[in-house]
């Protein structure tokens, strides 16, 4: 399965900071109590958003004044380094929270970020990490405002992803973007014990989406860990974790080359095409078995691939409709780019269901598509209480 999920929070979780220069205007030899600093010139001057301006206005104001108490080789431009956040400062997580938080993208999130009834249990077991990890570092999400959540019914949770319309929002509104990730991924994150490796990992997959081979200094790596990190340390974790990415080791810097298992990106549009394919050969093969069939009896033959559409729960469906592929002609695509978020046999079940239930029992026509197979998902989620993932994680 793939998801979206926000570049910015990703960089906010694992603490990525980038060094922002900002040019200031400085006078030497004033203090806050000279006459100097109270002066409307040297306050207009402060204030300006220019200091090019700032130097400019004090130089002539300042040259013939009596009181002046510094020199004016004392005015000078001064560049600032400051180590902030580009994507705003919030407290650095640990591995398993990161963790937590990008699979629960992988759950049923509605367009305002929701998640209902995730299973406590399942998101453990497909951390490999005990129940109470779970519930920890959902508290620890929470203090930090990525999520809000209460506890549901039968060990659940309720889930609400704080900026997730942030992901899809343009520049201008304040968006940084999104990438894609998938169950491949976060298996292979889980595996790895180094948080030193982790956060490096995270890091140059952030980059991946732009191209799919990056050089990075080790003064650019040791930017982003603790201070205790030095290039020995790096390069010791990387000799023993070689996944996601393979690593090159050069002079002075590491070259990262994303593995074609990994390139959720790629992996997508490949999935998508396969999934259409799929689609577009049920739907024929559905209208084709009912153009052939009039009637139903429980001695008819049906192909097993079409045997939950007509048959399901003890129900059969005796008298079956078309499907009018002709007047959905999205549909394939529709259902394939479902099925490359939530799985081919899940939505393989929800359009059966709403084809037996919905087009032959009641006789309606569904002209939301999309939207009608999202809300069987979200129903089926509620009774199963969260969409099982593989017991073992694969790459696509």
């Amino acid at each position: 399965m793939i998801a979206n999920i926000g570049k910015g929070v990703l960089y906010q979780l694992i603490g990525i900071q980038g060094n922002s220069k900002k040019v200031v205007l400085k006078v030497n030899g004033i203090s806050k109590e000279s006459p100097c600093s109270k002066c409307p010139w040297m306050k207009a001057a402060m204030a300006n958003p220019d200091p090019d301006a700032g130097k400019k206005l004090l130089n002539e104001h300042c040259a013939g004044c009596s009181s002046r108490c510094f020199d004016l080789s004392d005015i000078n431009l001064h560049t600032e380094y400051r180590y902030e956040s580009y994507y705003g400062a919030k407290p650095r997580l640990n591995k398993n929270a990161v963790l937590l938080f990008m699979l629960l993208h992988l759950q049923t999130v509605d367009a305002s970020g929701f998640i209902s009834n995730v299973s406590v249990p399942s998101l453990a077991k497909t951390l490999h990490v005990h129940e109470r990890s779970i519930k920890n570092n959902l508290k620890k999400l929470k203090a930090s405002g990525y999520i809000h959540y209460d506890m549901g019914q039968q060990n659940t949770v309720n889930v609400i992803l704080l900026d997730y319309k942030m992901y899809y929002a343009p520049a201008r509104e304040g968006g940084v973007g999104y990438i894609k990730i998938s169950d491949a991924i976060i298996n292979e994150l889980s595996n790895i014990t180094s948080i030193v490796f982790f956060r490096i990992l995270i890091r140059q997959y952030l980059e991946s989406d732009q191209t799919e081979e990056t050089t990075k200094t080790y003064k650019e790596l040791l930017h982003s860990l603790p201070r205790y990190c030095r290039r020995s340390i790096i390069n010791r974790k990387i000799e023993e974790n070689q996944g996601i990415f393979n690593i090159f080791h050069n002079k002075d810097s590491l070259t990262f080359k994303l593995s074609p298992d990994y390139n959720a990106k790629n992996n997508y549009e490949k999935q998508y095409i396969e999934n259409t394919k799929h689609y577009t050969k049920l739907l024929k093969q559905l209208d084709d078995f009912v153009f052939s069939t009039a009637k139903i009896t429980p001695a008819t033959h049906i192909p097993c691939e079409l045997t939950r559409f007509f048959f399901h729960d003890g129900n059969l469906v005796s008298n079956p409709c078309l499907f009018q592929r002709s007047a959905m002609e999205e549909a394939p695509d529709i259902l394939a780019r479902l099925a490359c978020k939530y799985g081919i046999l899940i939505v393989d079940n929800a359009l059966a269901d709403t084809y037996r239930m919905q087009m032959c029992t009641k006789r309606k026509l569904i002209h939301n598509l999309g939207a009608f197979i999202r809300t069987v998902i979200k129903n089926d989620t509620l009774v199963t209480n969260t969409i099982p993932l593989p017991e073992t994680l694969y790459a696509f």
